[in-house]
């Protein structure tokens, strides 16, 4: 798996911006993966939330699950992650104060007829000023080759 080494920010920005550690090395062609993403981030306030997305190589499939705080800061209920829609892994919210909350992630990812990496993409849900949205150290992104 690839942990991320630093603490990363974006500050009043919605647009979707490639991680600085969660990517990994090129995934060969007609590969098959299982996919986990456990991170941890906080808001600052309720206002920007987080949304994320994953960058695969042209033809890749995906079915995930998602869990972890809805944008009305309210425990969310798991929810299948929409593989054709922009932000693909969706918006999630962040704690009224400021507090820590975790996602967690896990499906199958296939990879077709080109190879190419799997990138997280992130940003604030509602771009904010003055007001960070973190993703925290540690957090991890694994991916399992399966038959």
């Amino acid at each position: 798996g690839i942990r991320k080494t630093a603490n990363e920010a974006v500050t009043n920005s919605a647009t979707l911006q490639n991680d600085d550690d969660l990517v990994t090395g090129s995934l060969p062609i007609n590969t098959n993966y299982l996919f986990i993403l456990a991170i941890e981030y906080n808001g600052t306030t309720a206002a920007p939330d987080i949304k994320l997305d994953l960058v695969l190589p042209a033809g890749a499939t995906f079915a995930i699950t998602g869990q972890g705080e809805s944008t009305a800061s309210a425990f969310q209920a798991p929810r299948m992650v929409d593989s054709d829609a922009a932000p693909r892994l969706q918006a999630w919210g962040t704690a009224a104060a400021a507090a820590t909350r975790n996602l967690q992630f896990i499906g199958l990812i296939l990879i077709g007829a080109a190879a190419g990496t799997c990138q997280l993409q992130w940003a604030q849900n509602t771009a904010t000023v003055a007001e960070d949205t973190t993703i925290y150290t540690n957090s991890v992104l694994t991916l399992i080759r399966v038959v």
